[in-house]
């Protein structure tokens, strides 16, 4: 049946597993935001901004495991949003960005609000797709999910001229294309080498949280210990006695660097080896021992070369090789007591930087309550900041897709609407565990989730700085300025968004699990100590104001890169 072009996106949109759509509608958008009041399936969901608009459509992807969908205007619409695309294009993301093009006059020339949007977009996204005209809507849509979906998931973004979706079009459905399926010869060569290995390790990635239970099952076969990367988290069950985690950034990399050079095939799976995914380039991984798989050649490679590398998408690669190791026998060296003793040597690790006091207890305390009193599948997410350094170091991962948080684009303000939109997607409580810098900038959106009704937790870390950076000045440059942070009165900002307040100054009282307990939106207050340096710290800190002012900054960062040791390759 005949119908405007905006119905066919929507009714596009929902045919590929969309459920919701974030933005704000603006003059450019009418037709679409009319197609989505006649939608019975698309709910549109409307932020405070597009910045944190976009935040959402991350959560909700990562939650969902579909591409999120973001609608906004072309001009001031469309940048505030970039930052949103820069973080899906760095965490490996699938984001349809559904944007109308800035106004042109009648002879071309640039009208209202007009920027080169798609040379703006062109270094952020995997691909730009334009509707051309009304009959061409669906099979954009659809071009738009395959390009964001296939590969290395990320961002695509979707134009389209405003009056063309007011146009006449037909629907059009097309079948999504199936994957290529993993090399035999691939498949059979790593079985055998696994087979082989007295010392195997798996590492894996957020490409790997699709085949949870087959990594699991492989491990165990192999008793191989799992490595993962920050956003593959709870691939393995981090209760699970083979599961390794080192979470914990800038911290000693040297039990790490200890297993991996002692094993004679590290498989590594749905991994970038970004700047976090290989703690800052820091992982001594050798080539000869080295086997990547993932369903991009982009990610293959440098600076990370392997003795094998495929191209193959992990679901249905894991599941092959689990299965035919299983019919093997395997020569695995390793003992539970070697692993266990691995666990307690990683879990010792520390941060350089010095920890505060949360709610009166230590943050391993304060986060081992946390978890006890949500369920394994909870998501938790996270801003950038002080608080997500200690939430990664001390908060065990149980589950894939469950830890929510920037890592490799690391923007302030994301953890309360990501955590909105993984509420959407799932249905149960989202808990979003944020710092006094992150809810200045998203704490608003406190009112969005009461208007949708979701159950959210946002548990702010209140120590009234921009933590992390004062932790860093202070080490760095013996220092520390520009980093107070006014902090409202949480509990009648609480209570003037509709959301309830709790404060939480005592990790022992009940207060923690009272507000996870509670229905609708809770705002949590937890008093946290700024550490100030230790005699001792003081005098180094001076030592490396003093110096930078002497010898200048350049010297200085030669001398501690020569301190550094080397990675061997």
């Amino acid at each position: 049946m005949a119908t405007t072009a905006a119905d066919v996106l929507c009714s596009a949109l929902e045919r590929r597993g969309t459920t919701h759509m974030f933005g704000i509608p603006g003059s450019e958008t009418i037709e679409l935001w009319d197609a989505l009041r006649r939608s019975s399936g698309l709910a549109s969901v409307v932020p405070t901004n597009e910045l944190t608009g976009s935040f959402m459509a991350i959560g909700h992807a990562r939650a969902s495991g579909r591409p999120g969908v973001l609608s906004t205007i072309g001009g001031p619409g469309f940048t505030y949003a970039l930052t949103g695309l820069a973080e899906a294009r760095l965490d490996s993301i699938p984001l349809v960005h559904v944007a109308a093009l800035p106004a042109r006059r009648e002879d071309g020339g640039p009208g209202l609000q007009w920027i080169a949007q798609g040379e703006i977009a062109g270094p952020l996204v995997k691909a730009i797709v334009d509707i051309p005209e009304p009959g061409a809507t669906a099979d954009a849509v659809d071009e738009a999910f395959d390009l964001a979906t296939s590969g290395e998931p990320g961002p695509v973004l979707l134009q389209y001229e405003p009056a063309t979706l007011a146009g006449r079009a037909r629907d059009g459905a097309r079948a999504a294309g199936a994957p290529e399926p993993p090399s035999e010869a691939g498949i059979d060569e790593v079985v055998a080498r696994l087979l082989a290995a007295q010392r195997p390790v798996l590492l894996c990635g957020l490409g790997a949280s699709g085949a949870a239970a087959d990594v699991t099952r492989l491990a165990e076969t192999l008793r191989a210990p799992v490595l993962t990367t920050t956003s593959g988290r709870g691939v393995v069950s981090e209760r699970h006695p083979l599961s390794l985690v080192h979470d914990v950034p800038g911290g000693s990399t040297a039990v790490l660097d200890e297993l991996l050079g002692g094993a004679d095939i590290v498989l590594c799976v749905g991994c970038r080896l970004s700047h976090n995914g290989s703690r800052g380039f820091r992982l001594r991984l050798a080539p000869e021992t080295l086997v990547r798989v993932d369903s991009s050649p982009e990610v293959l490679g440098p600076p990370y070369p392997a003795s094998l590398e495929l191209m193959a998408d992990a679901r249905p690669f894991v599941a092959a090789v689990a299965e035919r190791v299983a019919a093997g026998t395997a020569a695995s060296a390793w003992t539970e007591e070697n692993v266990a003793d691995l666990r307690r040597r990683l879990a010792e690790a520390r941060s350089p930087l010095p920890e505060p006091a949360v709610a009166g207890a230590t943050p391993e305390r304060f986060f081992a309550a946390l978890r006890d009193a949500l369920p394994d599948d909870a998501v938790v997410t996270a801003d950038s900041g002080l608080h997500q350094f200690l939430l990664r170091a001390h908060f065990p991962v149980l589950a894939p897709g469950t830890l929510v948080v920037p890592a490799n684009y690391q923007s302030m303000g994301f953890g309360i609407p990501a955590a909105i939109g993984a509420a959407l997607a799932t249905g149960a409580r989202t808990v979003a565990v944020v710092g006094d810098g992150g809810l200045n900038i998203a704490g608003f959106e406190l009112l969005t989730a009461v208007r949708l009704g979701v159950r959210l937790t946002v548990v702010v870390l209140v120590d009234r700085h921009f933590g992390l950076i004062r932790a860093q000045q202070l080490r760095r440059a013996g220092n520390a300025f520009g980093v107070d942070i006014p902090v409202a009165d949480l509990r009648l900002l609480a209570e003037s968004l509709g959301a309830a307040h709790v404060l939480v100054d005592d990790v022992d009282a009940d207060g923690l699990g009272q507000a996870l307990d509670a229905a609708g939106v809770v705002l949590v207050e937890v008093p946290t100590d700024a550490p100030d340096p230790t005699a001792i710290n003081r005098a180094r800190n001076l030592g490396v104001s003093l110096a930078r002012t002497t010898v200048g900054p350049g010297a200085l960062a030669e001398f501690y890169g020569a301190l550094r040791p080397r990675r061997k390759r």
